[in-house]
């Protein structure tokens, strides 16, 4: 980019920035039934078939793939990426980046790097993979299909979330509190931002250029104008707070926030997606304290969010956050409290990794089959 400098979005782009918030706009508008949704406990949601999506939940998880233990090293394997247009996933497992195919689960490559990872991205357009290496204060960038390491981008302090958005490579350095922009062809830090405290997750709104920093060393989450490279605002949560992950559901609008509400409880934050207005919460109780709530994962096409609390798998309502389904883990056979949660858009297929039983992948859902050769 010229001068290093961040580039600022054409005339036309910003049009189409205006389009898609219009339609969103609508999506909310139009909602049937909708309604602001109000801060409540886990104890008030709905019950299983009080919504339609309930009607078309799958019943069981698999497990898709696990490591090779102990050739392999499960630890910290809570970084998930999905490339679905080549059908494939990548996963970390300690100092090596797996890659998946979403399908069938064979293991289509492994590729070793030079300290433990955390975040993962893949830009889906030209598959190249990105990888915060948070031990080397390092970016690897790579080809997943070849394994060949195209660059490692040192002077990043604790690299954690990682995402693309605006043309360009962010990431959260955590250990700086900032938050740092790489140009996607010579890899250059052309940008440094002050955000929260810690900044951990990241989540990129590629469609309208927003960047959402989850501050695990606060309760609060930073937005960021991706065309700009400013600060738009940051949002608290309340409660203990520690964001962990983020979510985004594209049609209404919508962020959702895993973190905790007090040493023995967790929540889930509904946050507008343009102003970081929180809407709604759901609230961890006595009774059900969402434990293990860390990662969550939206699909916008059927209107659900998913997390994990306890034993259970939930399916929320994605305009309201109550309960619609509640899927049993299995007695200690499925982790609970996984960190790597996405799902597929077209299937509406869930993946999870990461949690109680690191180095396996679980499903669940119907992944159809994908023409890996025009994927490629």
């Amino acid at each position: 980019m010229p001068g290093g400098e961040l580039v600022v979005l054409a005339d036309l782009h910003a049009r189409q920035v205006k389009a898609v918030l219009a339609a969103r706009h609508r999506a909310q508008r139009d909602a049937p039934g909708r309604r602001g949704p109000d801060v409540q406990d886990i104890g008030d949601a709905a019950r299983p078939g009080d919504h339609p999506a309930a009607a078309a939940a799958v019943d069981t998880l698999r497990q898709l793939w696990a490591a090779d233990l102990p050739a392999r090293e499960p630890a910290d394997s809570s970084g998930l990426a999905l490339d679905a247009r080549r059908g494939r996933m990548l996963v970390t497992s300690g100092r090596a980046v797996e890659v998946i195919d979403t399908g069938s689960g064979r293991e289509l490559n492994t590729i070793e790097l030079p300290a433990r990872l955390r975040g993962l991205a893949v830009d889906e357009a030209t598959g190249r993979a990105y990888a915060a290496l948070w031990e080397s204060n390092q970016v690897a960038v790579f080809d997943p299909s070849s394994g060949r390491m195209q660059a490692l981008v040192g002077g990043i302090a604790g690299p954690s979330g990682v995402c693309l958005a605006g043309g360009v490579v962010w990431v959260s350095a955590t250990r700086a509190n900032e938050l740092l922009a790489l140009d996607p062809e010579s890899y250059a830090i052309i940008k440094r931002l002050r955000v929260g405290d810690a900044p951990y997750a990241l989540l990129c709104d590629a469609a309208v250029g927003r960047v959402y920093v989850g501050n695990a060393g606060e309760d609060t989450v930073t937005l960021v104008d991706a065309s700009s490279g400013r600060v738009i605002d940051t949002v608290e949560l309340g409660g203990l707070g520690h964001p962990q992950s983020l979510a985004l559901d594209d049609r209404l609008g919508r962020v959702y926030v895993t973190y905790a509400l007090s040493p023995r409880k967790r929540a889930i934050a509904m946050l507008d997606a343009s102003t970081g207005r929180l809407l709604g919460r759901l609230a961890g109780t006595d009774d059900q304290p969402l434990f293990g709530a860390y990662g969550i994962a939206s699909d916008p096409e059927r209107g659900r969010v998913y997390v994990t609390s306890g034993g259970e798998l939930l399916t929320l309502s994605a305009s309201h956050l109550t309960i619609l389904n509640r899927l049993p883990l299995g007695d200690g056979t499925v982790s609970a409290g996984p960190f790597g949660m996405a799902v597929e858009a077209q299937s509406g297929a869930l993946y999870l990794t990461g949690g109680t039983l690191p180095g396996r992948v679980w499903a669940w859902g119907t992944v159809p089959a994908v023409d890996r050769a025009s994927g490629e």
